[in-house]
């Protein structure tokens, strides 16, 4: 089954909901294009729920890290949550990990983008 993409929101966030395998390079587009998707809705912060995805290849990290840099030249950034062990344990192999923020729950991920905002908004003050 190749990967399912939902998109919803919770306040500024853009939460991508991935559900089946990112392991051929034929599934891959459809990260990019739901990201690209999401940016050019204004929606620069997004976060990628990974909880029901099975596999993921290293094209499918890799469109994830592109997918980071695009919402970091948009102002925004990208951030993952909900990988397996054996995800975790690839990109830790691959020293990928250090390119993605990544969270173990959804709402860890999403505090970190308030608390990102309130220190961008304290700095703006000074």
């Amino acid at each position: 089954m190749a990967v399912h993409i939902t998109a919803r929101n919770h306040f500024n966030v853009a939460v991508l909901d991935c559900h089946g395998y990112i392991t051929q390079q034929a599934d891959t587009p459809a990260i990019r294009n739901a990201i690209l998707e999401e940016i050019n809705r204004g929606h620069n912060n997004i976060l990628v729920n990974l909880t029901e995805v099975c596999s993921i290849s290293l094209i499918g990290v890799a469109e994830l890290v592109a997918g980071a840099y695009l919402a970091d030249r948009h102002g925004g950034s990208l951030r993952v949550f909900g990988l397996s062990k054996t995800m975790n344990a690839t990109l830790c192999n691959d020293e990928l990990l250090g390119a993605l923020k990544v969270f173990e729950t959804e709402d860890t991920a999403l505090r970190s983008f308030e608390s990102s905002q309130s220190a961008a908004a304290t700095a703006l003050a000074r």
